[in-house]
């Protein structure tokens, strides 16, 4: 989990030991990734007209940060991107937003 990320350090000691024989690692530092997630899942369709604001936004997580972007598919291959996108960013999540339909 993410909330696992942090410091760490091994610590070892024995009852027989003379007080105060504690010894410790030097810190490790551990970091936790995960992969990019989109959440919720878009819509199948969204209707708009030329010229009008289109509410399509793509929310997704991940960490290290995530990168979005907007790609038009022909035969479930990328064969565009358009260039009227709106990349905004929040602090639970980043989201690519296409902003008008040319």
């Amino acid at each position: 989990e993410i909330g696992d990320a942090g410091r760490y350090h091994c610590q070892a000691s024995n009852k027989d030991a003379v007080a105060g024989s504690t010894v410790n690692s030097d810190p490790a530092v551990v970091l936790v990734n995960r992969p990019p997630k989109i959440e919720p899942p878009l819509p199948e369709t969204v209707y708009g007209f030329v010229g009008e604001l289109l509410p399509l936004t793509c929310t997704f997580t991940g960490h290290p940060r995530a990168e979005g972007s907007w790609c038009k598919l022909n035969n479930g291959r990328c064969v565009s991107k358009p260039t009227n996108c709106a990349w905004t960013a929040a602090d639970a999540a980043d989201n690519v937003s296409v902003s008008t339909i040319l």
